[in-house]
């Protein structure tokens, strides 16, 4: 249930983050940026998953891949603020972007913690 808050919370927190003005913590950016940077991580995560998801599980464990999508996370919201002080200082510069591209694989592997369900792997045992 927790998985699922925090998911909500951060697909709701991401496009709002990046349309607020800068003025009051955002971004700016319009909305046909803000598509695109979604789309680049929905390919991002798809393209990844499908190629090392399955790898992952076998050599981590599905409880191990499900603690380092809860811990990820941590440093993704704490990307928020620190992108919101370094946009506010000198606009959406170079070191904005990198903060928004690292944010791509803490998220991939918040979503690969759904993977872990035992109706799909057989994980949990009765």
């Amino acid at each position: 249930m927790s998985l699922a808050f925090l998911n909500i919370c951060s697909n709701v927190l991401i496009p709002l983050f990046f349309a607020m003005p800068l003025e009051i913590g955002g971004l700016g950016f319009d909305p046909a940026t803000i598509g695109y940077i979604i789309r680049s991580y929905g390919a991002f995560m798809g393209g990844f998953q499908a190629l090392f998801f399955a790898r992952i599980i076998r050599r981590f464990g599905a409880k191990r891949v499900f603690v380092a999508g809860m811990i990820s996370y941590l440093p993704a919201f704490a990307l928020f603020p620190i992108m919101s002080c370094f946009a506010q200082r000198s606009g959406v510069t170079a070191i904005v972007w990198t903060c928004i591209l690292a944010m791509f694989p803490l998220l991939t592997i918040r979503d690969m913690a759904y993977g872990w369900l035992p109706s799909f792997s057989g994980v949990i045992k009765s």
